[in-house]
């Protein structure tokens, strides 16, 4: 029994560390965004006398776009999002598929892996919910008894926190004192 008990403590700890590290992370890449304008200006040749213009020949690869700082943070952050519950997923595949494991336990890892199949449908749903309302750019974590919301707006007013959350509340029958929104300018 001692453990199971065990087992289940490390388990619900492993889990309360990746979360407080996706998280800590996440929040952190809020403040390192870049917004220092680029000089064009030092790229053109200055114009002299009666020089030609020659139309250039367009390339047959569309030119990649600039990087986007702020597009980028919604990336990494469904990204380092996807890691961490990949790796949750794997430690409850391995107790599901481990043949010392208890059927408590076996039956525990299967209950937390439906657990976070449907929490991973509903942040999809609601990302796409939010987009669907005219922002550009949304990332959700839900977890069982909350929900951190990152939004990307040019123009947040404070309307917009509310309808996000109601949106957020219809989706996942979380209260609106559960959601966090954070909004983040593009």
């Amino acid at each position: 029994m001692t453990i199971m008990t065990t087992r289940r403590t490390i388990g619900f700890l492993l889990v309360g560390v990746l979360t407080i590290s996706f998280l800590y992370l996440a929040i952190g890449n809020l403040s390192r965004t870049s917004t220092k304008p680029k000089d064009l200006t030092a790229s053109f040749p200055p114009v002299t006398g009666q020089e030609t213009v020659k139309p250039e020949a367009k390339p047959l690869v569309p030119e990649a776009s600039p990087p986007q700082p702020e597009r980028d943070f919604f990336i990494e952050y469904r990204l380092q999002r996807d890691r961490l519950r990949s790796q949750h997923l794997q430690l409850l595949k391995e107790i599901i598929n481990n043949p010392n494991s208890s059927n408590e336990s076996r039956q525990d890892a299967q209950n937390q892996l439906l657990e976070l199949s449907r929490l991973a449908e509903q942040e999809l749903e609601v990302e796409n919910l939010i987009k669907a309302k005219g922002y550009p750019e949304a990332v959700v974590f839900i977890e069982p008894n909350s929900a951190t919301v990152v939004v990307g707006s040019k123009n947040w007013q404070g309307e917009d926190a509310n309808r996000i959350a109601d949106i957020v509340a219809r989706a996942t029958s979380l209260t609106l004192e559960d959601i966090v929104i954070i909004p983040k300018t593009l």
